[in-house]
């Protein structure tokens, strides 16, 4: 492209001696014209396509199952996880059918407040904690290490994924497997996976000790908007506890 504009500098620096070539340096010059603004199209396109890549609003849904080392195979649990990303705001859902419990998570990034309800058949209990309160409930996480690896590992729903490691103070140890494909606005939980890039579409344990360990995997992503009122916090109805 240098090379290109130098000669257009030299070849316009010459004086036209006719009708001819004095056409040509018109032709030229519309050209050059038409190729910056190509140019300079595909350079905002293309920074613009990359800042799309923050997304405000998306929905996950998850399975939950857990791998039968005797028989080498995952067992379907009735269970389910469904995580909603709403610019600040995260609610992370996690329900099992067989037993009537429900546990709803709604974070308010903004507030920097958590509120948990629960549902256990038809008792209903609500706990509120502050950015403090939260970071203490969360300290199983403290000097988590993370070791991450972008190169390609496997493909859930048609997006590209690297893995990443993690291990905790405790012994424990997991797998998560995450795309840069998708940037949300918030995290899930900041400290559970606060050094894990992008979503993570899949997570499980890796501790040979668990006899059971547990498989969550993304089935499903929505990219649709949210409405605001999924993360209404209700003011009847439960019992306020400070048992979470």
């Amino acid at each position: 492209m240098v090379d290109f504009i130098l000669s257009y500098s030299l070849f316009l620096s010459k004086k036209p001696t006719n009708i001819l070539e004095n056409h040509h340096i018109v032709i030229l010059q519309k050209s050059i014209v038409k190729f910056f603004l190509i140019a300079a199209f595909v350079f905002f396109a293309h920074n613009n396509l990359f800042a799309q890549r923050i997304l405000g609003d998306c929905t996950i849904y998850y399975t939950v199952t857990y791998k039968d080392k005797d028989k080498d195979s995952l067992v379907v649990v009735n269970a389910l996880k469904t995580v909603y990303i709403h610019g600040a705001k995260v609610r992370t859902d996690f329900s099992f059918s067989t037993s009537n419990y429900l546990q709803t998570v709604i974070q308010n990034n903004n507030l920097g407040t958590v509120t948990v309800l629960k549902e256990i058949g038809v008792n209903k209990y609500k706990t509120t904690l502050d950015s403090s309160g939260w970071r203490l409930h969360n300290t199983i996480y403290n000097n988590i290490k993370t070791n991450t690896d972008e190169d390609f590992v496997k493909v859930i729903l048609g997006y590209r994924c690297g893995k990443a490691t993690l291990s905790l103070e405790n012994g424990a140890k997991y797998d998560a497997y995450y795309t840069l494909d998708v940037t949300p606005s918030s995290k899930e939980n900041k400290y559970q996976f606060k050094d894990v890039p992008g979503v993570i579409l899949q997570y499980e344990s890796v501790d040979e000790s668990t006899a059971s360990p547990i498989v969550i995997k993304a089935k499903s992503i929505n990219l649709m908007p949210i409405s605001d009122h999924l993360f209404n916090i209700p003011t009847k109805g439960y019992r306020i506890s400070n048992d979470f």
